[in-house]
């Protein structure tokens, strides 16, 4: 990828809190809220708790199923967890 793209993206992320984050590699990876919660083995209820409360800060294993239901890759996975980390 160009240095110049990854920049910006960086960039767009830096600001954005854990669920912001989340829901934005949702929207970039083109799914729905219930593939991915579905994928990630999370009941609805919980799913809902993450969209509407921004400042939530869910589980580590929570978090890793998650990652794995949207196919991140280790850099991106890595800097979701540090989003989760900064609360």
């Amino acid at each position: 990828m160009n240095k110049e793209i990854i920049t910006y993206i960086e960039q767009k992320n830096s600001g954005q809190t854990f669920c912001e984050m989340l829901f934005s590699l949702i929207d970039e990876k083109g799914l729905t809220d219930v593939e991915v919660y579905k994928r990630a083995n999370l009941d609805r209820k919980y799913f809902s708790k993450l969209r509407s409360n921004p400042h939530y800060k869910p589980k580590k294993k929570i978090v890793c199923a998650l990652a794995l239901a949207l196919e991140l890759d280790n850099a991106t996975c890595k800097k979701l967890e540090k989003k989760l980390a900064t609360f």
